[in-house]
């Protein structure tokens, strides 16, 4: 033995032996009580849906947190955290509109756990009138399409009227309801969905948790219109040989409409023209041929050709 002793290594396991043993006795065997503090737990309402079908809501913004000191052994703190320690308030008699100073309590996952302390003892809670109100769903456009030549047209929305829950202080304040769509340089008919959102009477984005609305976004349907200069073109069934011919008042033309129309016409053709040979030069006046769904943005339905002989 005396000879082992004498020995270092001999004595650092022993030493390591002893220390481990004396660390089972203090924290398995002895489990002594400590103090630990948990952060950040979100405080909650309990009674929320109690008190609103009274015609009551809470209109306070509920983003508040606590911080509590707990104490109690060193293996039930171990499985203490902010997920499984609920702060609440408990809103059972808040049965009229006003300003409640009230407690925040504690249900710990331990009965033995004590609190020994709270950053926050009490919230002021602003309870108001449950109201409901239903608005007319408007739109705006953001953005633009892919160049000036396209235009929306016309927009619709699945949704006519949105119904709105909350507070009444804050549900006053809305001046309408609108979709914000944006244009994303489309050059053709889209579709989609879009957030709504709460303006007040300047304009301003309402933006509170009191809101309650089942619809959180509208779905619409954009129809884009393109513009574009074409020629026009004349049409002869008869032969031309020894003739020519010249558009002498709207050689070119704007034509708008349904972006997929558009893009197919690459000119405008007059109907049939008649002429007579012996009667030239002469200048008629010729119907255009204007495709289903196009418009003439000179709003003209007619031009002149001038028919003269080489």
């Amino acid at each position: 033995m005396r000879k082992m002793l004498n020995n270092d290594t001999s004595l650092k396991i022993l030493s390591l032996v002893i220390a481990i043993l004396c660390w089972v006795f203090i924290v398995i065997i002895t489990n002594p009580q400590i103090e630990v503090t948990v952060s950040g737990i979100p405080i909650t309402l309990s009674d929320h849906q109690s008190i609103k079908s009274e015609g009551y809501i809470v209109s306070t913004e509920m983003d508040k947190t606590v911080d509590i000191k707990l104490r109690g052994t060193r293996q039930m703190l171990a499985n203490i955290n902010k997920d499984n320690v609920l702060a609440y308030i408990d809103l059972s008699g808040c049965t009229n509109k006003g300003s409640y100073k009230l407690p925040i309590s504690l249900k710990l996952p331990y009965e033995e756990v004590k609190v020994v302390s709270k950053s926050v003892y009490n919230m002021t809670v602003a309870v108001d009138n449950y109201i409901t109100r239903y608005f007319k769903l408007e739109y705006t456009h953001k953005g633009s399409l892919r160049n000036q030549n396209y235009s929306v047209n016309s927009t619709e929305l699945d949704e006519k009227t949105i119904k709105v829950s909350g507070s009444e202080d804050i549900i006053k304040t809305i001046e309408k309801a609108v979709v914000e769509i944006d244009l994303n340089r489309e050059s053709s008919d889209f579709s989609g969905k879009a957030p709504v959102v709460f303006l007040n009477s300047n304009g301003n984005e309402i933006m509170s948790e009191s809101i309650e609305t089942e619809t959180k976004e509208a779905s619409y349907k954009c129809v884009v219109y393109e513009k574009k200069t074409v020629e026009v073109t004349p049409y002869f069934e008869q032969t031309q040989s020894g003739i020519k011919h010249t558009v002498t008042d709207h050689p070119k033309v704007t034509i708008s409409g349904p972006a997929a129309e558009v893009d197919k016409v690459n000119s405008i053709t007059t109907k049939n023209i008649i002429f007579n040979a012996d009667d030239l030069p002469r200048e008629i006046s010729a119907h255009l041929n204007i495709p289903k769904n196009i418009k003439i943005e000179e709003n003209i339905s007619r031009v002149n050709i001038l028919v003269e002989k080489k």
